[in-house]
């Protein structure tokens, strides 16, 4: 089974409120929620094609049969929360921070990244999987994904923060990012203690920062923390605990320390992934997580706000050139080494 095919499970984590988990959170396994109010119900995040999206509806039915869909809330532009939009009402307002939508339109834009889908599954067919060729990791993370040209984008902005007024229940949505992505929003309902997390949030899977800084992602960890929260729902992964959050926070000042470390001593982001995974924090307490060969791309992200350039979305280029690195990676600790 492809990473992108494994099935959805509807949970139920408060009144009104349920978590559509892909599990365990690999490439592609994109967690949604469902918010349903006395009469109108909203979509936190869509998986990232039509068939994903239909099954999703399909789940979500029988609960908003009497609180119909009226608007969703995209986290951020990552493909694989927001792809998958075409499937919600066409009525139901869309909801993404400013920052965005403006990644989707001019930094990400649908039909291009469609044509890297379309380009990575005929690619990644190529009999190369003992070779350091990026798309050997596309293709892993795209498999099974059937691509359209045109998505349904953002109809509705914010910045800073929002009260999503829903049925009688007051949601807060709160931009946190630049972090993983340029606009990342999480959604608090405080009245069941649930945070949706967006890619903020990974659990048992090695988190991506594509954008920056560093400092941001602990700060976004730290303020969901000091939410009167018990249940979070990442991105990837199971449902969380404010244990777990503190955890991905910890991988972060991790990251921080020793990989500047490894900056300041003049080494690639190769060359430091290779010395981060065989530390013995990286051999042990983050072993167990799901893709740890990622760090790659954090750290080419990690690279550039150190060297003090701009921070942004990265363009093609660089995402090959992380992607490279990440599947030298993949190879040479499969390996043993």
């Amino acid at each position: 089974m492809a990473p992108s095919d494994a099935p959805a499970e509807l949970v139920q984590i408060g009144q009104g409120t349920w978590a559509l988990l892909r599990l365990p959170g690999s490439w592609g396994q994109t967690n949604t929620g469902l918010i349903a109010g006395a009469d109108a119900s909203v979509v936190i995040d869509t998986p990232w094609d039509e068939r994903r999206g239909q099954e999703m509806m399909r789940l979500f039915e029988p609960h908003v049969r009497r609180a119909p869909i009226e608007s969703a809330v995209i986290t951020h532009g990552d493909a694989d929360h927001w792809w998958g939009s075409d499937c919600l009402p066409s009525h139901a307002d869309i909801i993404s921070s400013e920052a965005t939508l403006e990644e989707i339109k001019h930094d990400n834009p649908p039909r291009q990244a469609s044509l890297v889908v379309s380009a990575s599954r005929v690619l990644s067919r190529v009999p190369v999987r003992r070779i350091a060729h990026p798309f050997c990791i596309i293709g892993e993370a795209l498999a099974g994904v059937q691509p359209s040209p045109e998505k349904r984008v953002p109809s509705v902005t914010f910045t800073g923060k929002r009260v999503l007024s829903m049925g009688g229940r007051a949601l807060q949505l709160r931009e946190e990012g630049p972090a993983h992505t340029a606009g990342d929003v999480i959604v608090y309902a405080p009245d069941v203690g649930v945070v949706f997390g967006g890619d903020l949030l990974f659990l048992g899977s090695t988190p991506v920062a594509w954008h920056g800084p560093l400092s941001n992602w602990i700060g976004a960890l730290e303020r969901m923390m000091a939410l009167e929260a018990d249940t979070y729902v990442p991105g990837h992964g199971p449902l969380a605990t404010k244990r777990d959050v503190g955890e991905l926070a910890a991988y972060w000042q991790w990251i921080t320390t020793d990989g500047r470390a490894c900056f300041d001593a003049g080494l690639t982001p190769l060359e430091a992934g290779r010395r981060l995974l065989a530390s013995p924090d990286g051999r042990n307490r983050w072993a167990s997580w799901l893709h740890p060969e990622r760090i790659a791309i954090t750290l080419h992200t990690a690279w550039r706000e150190w060297l003090g350039r701009e921070l942004s979305t990265p363009t093609l280029r660089q995402r090959v050139a992380a992607f490279s690195d990440t599947r030298r990676l993949q190879l040479e600790f499969s390996q043993g080494r």
